[in-house]
């Protein structure tokens, strides 16, 4: 016979203990929720040359594989190069503008989510992002990466487009003032020089302190990420 609880609201459940690290993320994202009055830009971009690029290293390049999140890492770190505005923090004494670009991704471990940062971003070829990358998220599953290798972010990449997810609108990594967002690539008509064609689509979003930048800065920071995009001859 099935048990059938004492009053229509108490649904049965199983109740998974809070691990240490799923309380701090919980903390950290009402925190940040909280205390950062966060807006957010979006922007479609064509692929179609990144895509190409990624095709052209893998075979110049076999020995390294480089994954679109590495190429939209190396991506970002220029766009905070030519708009360096966006890559600061608000503090009540004034804003930081940080003078190094310093991307952190989010990668998934058991349990949650960890922040590994690469630092001189801007400065790293792409096979150079994308052996740091592998060693740190191998490290991060280990449970090896040091507390050191998660400080120092000045912006951070919330990629999951690897999981077939079309749009992400992430929360702020405190205390930088902003945080990108990057979907799925995807097949969707495209109007290209008055003509409609199919190309491969991906939907960008930052999510932004306004205490820090306006819309203004934000919108600047998303065209120079997508113009690095459409001609990504700089990325290597």
């Amino acid at each position: 016979m099935t048990n059938i609880p004492p009053r229509p609201e108490d649904v049965p459940f199983e109740l998974l203990p809070l691990s240490g690290m799923r309380r701090i993320i919980g903390e950290r994202m009402t925190q940040s929720i909280r205390d950062f009055p966060q807006f957010a830009v979006s922007a479609q971009v064509d692929m179609s040359a990144v895509v190409a690029l990624r095709e052209r290293l893998k075979k110049e390049q076999p020995n390294v594989k480089i994954s679109f999140n590495d190429i939209m890492l190396k991506a970002a770190a220029l766009a905070l190069k030519e708009q360096p505005r966006i890559n600061c923090s608000f503090t009540p004494d004034g804003i930081k503008l940080f003078t190094q670009i310093n991307v952190g991704f989010v990668a998934a471990v058991e349990d949650g989510v960890i922040v590994p940062v690469i630092r001189d971003a801007d400065k790293k070829s792409l096979a150079e992002i994308a052996v740091e990358v592998k060693s740190l998220v191998e490290r991060a599953r280990a449970g090896k990466l040091g507390a050191r290798a998660t400080m120092g972010g000045t912006f951070t990449v919330s990629n999951l487009g690897m999981f077939d997810v079309d749009l992400v609108i992430p929360i702020i990594n405190m205390p930088q003032a902003a945080i990108l967002g990057v979907g799925a690539i995807r097949p969707a008509p495209c109007v290209v020089d008055g003509k409609v064609e199919p190309r491969p689509m991906c939907e960008l979003w930052l999510s932004s302190d306004h205490r820090a930048v306006d819309g203004v800065i934000s919108a600047q920071y998303l065209g120079a990420l997508k113009a690095v995009l459409l001609d990504p001859s700089k990325l290597t």
